[in-house]
């Protein structure tokens, strides 16, 4: 039987039945700390009035789910049920636990009423330092708290760094705020003698920064197309733009109404594209194979569109031309000018010196054991990846490459790849997985000897994850790139501030005060301009509002991050009652409005009218100088 170590036990002694912060280093076990803490807590409401109560464990990520939940089972002996995005929802609501992703909980808790708060005795947020940005953990933590006057439940929130600003003045504040607004009376971390003791080492890591660069981080001062039009654009700049120019001069060949899309948004130009070369494959027309090299070649330009006008932007922007071999196979059947233009960028490729690149290829052909590349972009994770897997001394090594992004709108990855891939990684089929953020807490794989960092880590939160990827005894970190301002020391420096505030809090058990309901001064403020934003953006358009209502309503609540419940009851004669309520962490009183239709989607409508209509007139007491009038809005159009 698995047992808890000594600093385990304190912390589980000394948390007891109250709202908790646990800082723990990586591998030192914070779920297993949970796993004992939800048992306590499950034990002493078994016999509660009601029922037996449940916990809830939220985890910030899919990949998550299925890791904590085997975690928490073999621990607890309990019943343990998973859910997030792309699984279908628990066939039964018979468990102890549940392990879900915030949203998807959020989600289910609207459908099922036993996972009322009224229902739950603990909520555990795993990498609690989510909850200081604009997360749906702040969602669930706000909604914990609207109830915290009638149904006491246990907060304990998870984390090996709790904050990501740099001066100890800002951390002092963000450690203060994420305090409020969890109602956290104590924070438990164990001391470095106590986890020495148990035989937890801190790894000793190599940190090898000798071909790293430091970057200058910063809005560029033009846009990519006012470089080109003034000439400051660098060569790599104009050659890629030219040879854009020269294609979609020959574009005109196959389609005589064919317009540019370079006047509109970046994200675009590739899908415009793509969509003539679907035109061209349902003609049967093996020109189809032309539009296909054009959407390749606006990536590349959108790379360089998008980015922030660097060495490493261009380095990423060669790479994918060279991966996707976008510059073969143009010859003078395409034109003569293509052909020019096309051939000049394509020898610049070949012989491109590719720094990062030849740097992780070399340390990754000497390695042994595992390795995981740590990039910013979906794209890059693709690139990378290709680059690696088509290099022909790793294959003959046997060297297996992959990557994973987050399955979300707009990715190319299924939540199953995801999770095939990374299992693949786990079983030792992968030998290395360049991935974004998605796996970059709570991954656990022994055999990770290298952890590469591939583009420029922002804060101490993001540098400690990555590193804790590193399990191996002896792992070795590479530094590709730094920020200018903050440096791999900068930000260790950061950490080791945050460790002497969270240990001045531990060691003198003072907390801030807070009331209950009371937000942050800065969450106040960033929720009040999201709030106003979408007041000017959705509630002013009279028109939009009565011909979309339930459209509109359902965008503003994106925009300030706030929650839509709804439900339908079968009325008289085949029609529909439908209950509408909104919630935002400002508005928390909510804003509610019941209606009939002839259908569920007229009901609804009815409903979102009247409260799009509720909240124009309180919204405009603080956005207006002038108030309109309480009603259904007039719009003269309609």
């Amino acid at each position: 039987m698995m047992q808890l170590r000594r600093y385990q036990e304190r912390i589980v002694e000394d948390v007891g039945t109250s709202n908790a912060l646990i800082v723990l280093p990586t591998g030192s076990g914070k779920t297993f700390v949970a796993a004992e803490i939800i048992r306590n807590q499950l034990s002493l409401h078994k016999e509660a009035v009601g029922g037996s109560r449940i916990a809830i464990f939220i985890v910030p990520s899919r990949a998550l789910v299925e890791q904590q939940a085997v975690a928490l089972a073999s621990w607890t002996n309990l019943r343990v049920a998973k859910y997030c995005g792309g699984r279908k929802t628990p066939s039964t609501m018979m468990f102890d636990i549940l392990v879900a992703t915030p949203c998807s909980f959020l989600s289910l808790q609207d459908q099922f009423e036993m996972l009322s708060w009224m229902k739950v005795c603990i909520c555990v947020l795993d990498e609690v330092h989510h909850t200081q940005k604009n997360h749906p953990y702040r969602t669930i933590a706000s909604s914990i708290e609207q109830n915290s006057a009638i149904h006491t439940i246990q907060i304990i929130g998870l984390t090996a760094s709790l904050v990501y600003d740099m001066e100890q003045e800002d951390i002092q504040k963000s450690l203060n705020n994420l305090l409020v607004s969890l109602r956290i009376h104590c924070i438990c971390s164990p001391t470095e003698n106590e986890l020495k003791s148990e035989g937890y080492h801190p790894q000793a890591q190599i940190i090898d920064r000798a071909n790293s660069s430091v970057v200058h981080v910063g809005i560029p001062k033009d846009k990519l197309f006012d470089r080109l039009k003034s000439g400051r654009a660098s060569k790599v700049e104009k050659m890629v733009f030219q040879v854009v120019r020269d294609m979609e001069a020959e574009a005109y060949r196959f389609f005589d109404d064919f317009e540019s899309p370079l006047a509109r948004k970046s994200s675009d130009w590739e899908e415009y594209a793509v969509k003539l070369s679907a035109k061209k494959i349902m003609a049967d027309d093996d020109d189809s194979i032309f539009f296909k090299k054009l959407g390749d070649i606006y990536v590349a330009l959108r790379l360089l569109a998008d980015g922030i006008h660097n060495e490493e932007d261009e380095e990423i922007t060669l790479a994918w031309m060279k991966t996707q071999h976008v510059l073969t196979g143009i010859d003078d059947s395409w034109g003569a000018r293509l052909s020019e233009s096309s051939q000049r960028l394509h020898l610049f490729v070949l012989e491109y010196n590719f720094r990062r690149f030849f740097q992780i290829r070399k340390q990754l052909m000497e390695a042994t054991g595992q390795a995981i590349i740590f990039v910013e972009k979906r794209i890059t994770a693709r690139i990378v990846s290709e680059y690696l897997e088509q290099d022909e001394d790793m294959q003959r090594k046997g060297i297996i490459t992959g990557y994973v992004t987050a399955a979300a709108d707009g990715s190319e990855m299924t939540p199953q790849e995801v999770k095939e891939r990374i299992n693949r990684f786990r079983s030792g089929k992968m030998h290395i997985l360049v991935a974004t953020a998605v796996v970059e807490e709570g991954l656990d794989v022994p055999n990770v000897k290298i952890v590469v960092l591939f583009d420029l880590i922002h804060n101490s939160v993001v540098l400690c994850q990555r590193f804790g990827r590193a399990r191996d005894i002896q792992p070795k970190i590479i530094v590709l790139n730094e920020r200018s301002g903050r440096s791999i020391d900068d930000l260790q420096l950061a950490k080791e501030d945050q460790n002497n505030v969270i240990e001045n809090i531990f060691r003198n058990k003072s907390r801030p005060n807070y009331e209950p309901n009371q937000l942050s001064a800065v969450d106040y403020t960033a929720d009040k301009s999201r709030e106003k934003v979408a007041f000017n953006r959705f509630l002013l358009d009279e028109c939009g509002m009565n011909k979309r209502p339930s459209a509109v309503l359902n965008e503003f609540k994106d925009k300030t991050k706030g929650r839509l419940k709804k439900s339908f009851v079968p009325d008289i004669e085949s029609t529909f009652l439908c209950t509408l309520e909104y919630t935002s962490l400002l508005r928390k009183e909510g804003f509610n409005a019941c209606d009939v239709g002839s259908s569920k989607k007229d009901a609804e409508r009815k409903c979102a009218l009247k409260v799009l209509s509720r909240l124009r007139s309180v919204l405009s007491k603080d956005y207006l100088s002038i108030t309109p009038a309480v009603g259904v809005l007039f719009c003269p159009h309609r």
